[in-house]
């Protein structure tokens, strides 16, 4: 199977990376959106390419930049069929967690923060190479998921 590139992928369809809508070039003119009806279960869009389907946000990063991601294609703002090319950054699986919504489990409703019972305080951690980094305890759950978003868009999870 021949893999994709950015020249065939420029033959069929228009990307506009300030918008991240795919369109189909038919005899030269741009047609309807792409991918809305291909979306899947969890909100991702899809398209095929000929005749393989392909996630939008992956063809983004190809189209603009002209070759595949390295990992993951992460939307940096959650929403998954926001396909702008400055909402889409090519990540690994562990910075890509750190991106996560809040786990439907959590207790405390903040990422990275959990309540511990026999200090009546919230510890705030993250893990980075499947390593556990404790970051400290705080008197409330804001102020432990403060440290948790200090230490996220810090060189500390780089």
């Amino acid at each position: 199977m021949p893999i994709l590139t950015q020249k065939r992928l420029k033959e069929i369809v228009h990307y506009n990376p300030d918008t991240g809508i795919f369109t189909r070039i038919e005899r030269g003119i741009d047609s309807k959106p792409l991918g809305s009806k291909h979306s899947d279960e969890n909100g991702y869009l899809k398209f095929s390419i000929d005749g393989i389907l392909y996630f939008a946000h992956r063809l983004a990063w190809l189209y603009f930049y002209g070759d595949w991601p390295n990992g993951l294609v992460d939307h940096i703002n959650r929403k998954k069929s926001d396909n702008r090319i400055v909402n889409l950054r090519d990540t690994n699986k562990s910075k890509n967690g750190h991106n996560a919504n809040v786990s439907k489990r959590s207790k405390t409703g903040f990422t990275g923060v959990t309540f511990v019972k026999n200090t009546k305080r919230y510890r705030s951690c993250f893990v980075k190479d499947r390593k556990r980094i404790h970051l400290g305890y705080f008197d409330t759950p804001e102020k432990a998921h403060e440290a948790y978003l200090v230490a996220s868009q810090s060189s500390f999870l780089a």
